[in-house]
């Protein structure tokens, strides 16, 4: 079937948490550890074939799949990231979340890294196997500026390559989305004033650097 389930009408578990990445990271393509292999799915294993002249896995009726054997992996990513893309790449482990366990044959699979046109090279299997399974997405550099139409809010992606825009917000938006981010810095573009300013973020700065705030442009924070 073109959705993925078997002829008794059953979902296969992974094509299950395959589509609920590509739900979560529909801008990258994914490349999941099964075995031997790596494997993508559906439109990514198109953009395998594409990218990396690949041929095509299993059977036809199926949603596509395409793949690379795991000492390939980062041949296959530079293809992928030479053409301008991003993958998320998936690495599986016996056992549960507490760790390798010898007695169960059940995989679990975690994001292990994203890898970007700016940050081509795979780590895994190059690091201690403790901080393999420890990748967090970095956090994006934003940019703010004040009128008096609300707040405009510029989040760059510098791995990926990607800006997102969103404009007329207030500041309690401003507040929730830098805190989701872990942000530690924010360049405020101030229209009366000549350069934007470096500043740590916090409440109270984002309040006196309103439009009506007379207040002089502040140094770059170290």
């Amino acid at each position: 079937a073109r959705d993925g389930s078997s002829s008794t009408g059953r979902t296969p578990a992974l094509h299950r948490e395959f589509i609920k990445w590509k739900k979560e990271r529909p801008r990258h393509v994914l490349l999941v550890r099964v075995g031997e292999f790596y494997e993508s799915q559906g439109i990514d294993a198109i953009m395998l074939v594409q990218h990396c002249g690949l041929n095509p896995m299993g059977n036809p009726s199926n949603p596509p799949r395409a793949g690379c054997p795991k000492q390939n992996i980062q041949r296959t990513l530079d293809d992928l990231t030479s053409s301008g893309l991003s993958v998320a790449v998936y690495e599986e482990r016996a056992g549960g979340a507490a760790g390798p366990s010898a007695k169960s044959k059940r995989k679990v699979r975690y994001l292990a890294q994203v890898v970007t046109p700016g940050f081509p090279n795979y780590l895994i299997g190059r690091i201690e196997d403790e901080l393999q399974d420890s990748y967090q997405t970095p956090s994006p550099i934003l940019a703010l500026s004040l009128s008096v139409s609300g707040i405009t809010i510029m989040r760059a992606y510098a791995d990926e390559r990607r800006v997102v825009v969103e404009e007329g917000l207030a500041e309690d938006n401003i507040d929730r989305i830098f805190k989701s981010n872990q942000v530690m810095q924010v360049w405020i573009h101030r229209p009366d004033d000549s350069a934007p300013a470096l500043l740590p973020f916090t409440s109270s700065s984002l309040s006196s650097s309103s439009p009506s705030s007379s207040s002089s442009p502040s140094s770059p924070s170290s």
